[in-house]
């Protein structure tokens, strides 16, 4: 059967939407914080918080599910074939990609090591060998 590993097909960054994020509260991968925790404790976090919830740039989002700020731990090689990230990308489709994402999910057959490798966003799989230098 092999494993499903979720990539990133277009240049820009791995990325998951919202609506993603939300039905993998719960994934060892997503973790939910306490505002305060995330402005590091800052006089002004609650200004901020506010702030970054009202704001409709790209760069300054947050997801905030009842009252914590997703946190998405999906960047390391081995959480990619975490089975509901797979399950949700397969189910949302393109909806499950934030905006600088085309999320896509390729099969690596069973017994090959594998790793992501990417260049500028745009990743792919492949099979982990050896070099020398």
């Amino acid at each position: 059967m092999g494993t499903k590993v979720v990539i990133n097909k277009c240049f820009g960054g791995f990325g998951l939407s919202n609506e993603a994020e939300r039905r993998l509260i719960g994934c060892g991968h997503i973790k939910l914080m306490e505002p305060k925790e995330y402005y590091d404790a800052r006089p002004d976090w609650e200004q901020r918080f506010a702030e970054d919830q009202e704001r409709d740039s790209w760069l300054l989002s947050i997801n905030v599910v009842d009252g914590k700020i997703v946190i998405d731990e999906h960047s390391r090689d081995e959480s990619r074939a975490c089975p509901r990230l797979v399950a949700v990308v397969e189910e949302l489709g393109a909806a499950a990609s934030s905006w600088a994402a085309k999320l896509a999910v390729v099969e690596v057959p069973d017994g090959v090591e594998w790793s992501i490798h990417y260049y500028d966003g745009l990743e792919h799989v492949e099979e982990v060998h050896r070099t020398w230098g």
